[in-house]
């Protein structure tokens, strides 16, 4: 594949991506929080079919109330992936854009693939860590050698692995868990459905925070390493004077 260099008279100025990162660490708390209500609530929802399981009278109103109070909440937590999803999208891309700015040459994709390989099947299983390793290795703010390659020697965080394999875990599991939802027709059925959601609840929680963690992470660096590079250091002027 073909690598991206931009002359150093074609530089595109830094996006600062602080902002937006706030706001993505506020979504993924509030994600990894849902994830937590969810859980609860999966848990309360699979101690209300035991009951009907094993013969005791369960009244229509707790049924129909435990209907809406998970069905409303799973709104609202859909609601709050979707937000997530788009601002994320946005800061990945900013950030991967940025490495023009770093006095990065030699990066493997466009920027725009920054978001688009997230939407091609098998692709966006790899890919878009390919690109998060590569924003990690060129935002070092050690790093500040004009142009070439070296960068991409530069170590990677474990986190980033980490939080990949949890993501792409909890894709699997989310999947599994809809399919089960959906063909469950008996009590029992449901009941396991619901087991099923308490674990991908975990996952996404652990999901979760790990991005979190990524972002802030890559983000002070960019930062740090934006701060160096216009950093000027003051040229000591020789007095006429002897000392």
């Amino acid at each position: 594949m073909s690598s991206y260099s931009v002359p150093p008279q074609a530089r595109p100025a830094f996006q600062p991506i602080g902002s937006v990162a706030r706001f993505v660490v506020i979504l993924l708390a509030m994600n990894a929080v849902a994830s937590l209500i969810a859980l609860l609530l999966g848990r309360s929802e699979i101690a209300l079919l035991q009951r009907i399981q094993s013969g005791e009278v369960v009244t229509e109103s707790e049924i129909t109330m435990n209907d809406l109070v998970v069905g409303g909440f799973a709104m609202v937590q859909l609601l709050i992936v979707l937000v997530t999803v788009v601002l994320f999208f946005i800061w990945f891309y900013r950030a991967y854009y940025n490495l023009a700015a770093l006095r990065v040459s030699g990066r493997k994709y466009a920027a725009g693939w920054a978001v688009g390989w997230w939407f091609i099947p098998i692709a966006n299983l790899i890919l878009p860590y390919n690109i998060a390793k590569e924003i990690w290795q060129a935002s070092d703010p050690q790093d500040l050698a004009p142009e070439g390659n070296a960068w991409r020697r530069n170590s990677v965080t474990p986190l980033l692995g980490v939080w990949w394999l949890v993501w792409i875990v909890s894709h699997f599991a989310d999947s599994g868990y809809l399919m089960a939802t959906v063909a469950a027709v008996t009590i029992e059925e449901m009941i396991a459905a619901s087991n099923i959601g308490t674990v991908t609840d975990v996952i996404d929680m652990l999901s979760a925070l790990l991005a979190l963690s990524v972002v802030r992470a890559i983000t002070a660096r960019q930062e740090q390493k934006m701060a160096r590079l216009v950093y000027v250091p003051p040229v000591e002027t020789p007095s006429p004077y002897p000392r």
